[in-house]
């Protein structure tokens, strides 16, 4: 009984955005529906808005915003969003509004965290705002050359936009920095299309 009332004082210290996040993770890690995940990033997104009165950006807001939080959410939505571009005149997916509104904060409280960045690019590429996702993500290499991921997501933007001389660039400091990611899916897929481009068959199949 003691036990119990300790974990419901722990839970009346927390206020409800940051109950929405563990909800949100908790609900997350079960692969629950998307209909239930929305209704957190909905609940944590409304207290954004208006947590207890706070004002948008001002110093208590920026005390009491947890990026790492707010990362973890973005790439919840990402795992429910579609893994290419979206194509014109089709409905834009709920769950990639969730994230570019969830990192326009980040970007608003950290606009420099090479991480923030990366997510930024990745939205942006996937919102099919590929110029702005190139530049986004060219930013972050200038912050952290070594970043690998950044690397990675620069060549499949840049293969998007059929720049294969540079996407073989992005892949070549990838693997300087990592000789590992060649076992990654994302070096393979964009590999394997580089191959293709430069109508090495054979080798972009193996």
């Amino acid at each position: 009984i003691n036990r119990i009332h300790d974990e419901i004082d722990c839970l009346v210290e927390l206020n409800q955005k940051e109950i929405a996040f563990l909800a949100l993770k908790s609900n997350a890690s079960r692969n629950a529906k998307q209909s239930v995940i929305e209704t957190f990033l909905e609940q944590i997104l409304k207290d954004f808005g208006n947590d207890e009165g706070l004002i948008p950006y001002s110093i208590e807001f920026y005390c009491r915003i947890d990026g790492n939080q707010l990362i973890d959410a973005i790439e919840i939505c990402l795992g429910y969003c579609p893994e290419e571009p979206i194509m014109p005149n089709t409905t834009f997916p709920k769950m990639l509004k969730f994230a570019r509104e969830l990192v326009l904060i980040l970007l608003n409280t950290f606009p420099n965290h090479k991480e923030v960045l990366y997510f930024a690019a990745m939205i942006k590429f996937l919102c099919a705002e590929i110029g702005s996702a190139f530049n986004i993500i060219n930013r972050c290499l200038q912050y952290d050359s070594n970043y690998l991921n950044a690397h990675l997501l620069m060549a499949r933007i840049s293969i998007y936009d059929e720049n294969y001389r540079t996407a073989n660039i992005c892949l070549e400091n990838a693997l300087a920095l990592d000789f590992q990611i060649r076992e990654n899916i994302s070096y393979i897929l964009a590999r394997a299309a580089i191959l293709k481009n430069e109508q090495n068959y054979r080798e972009a199949l193996n």
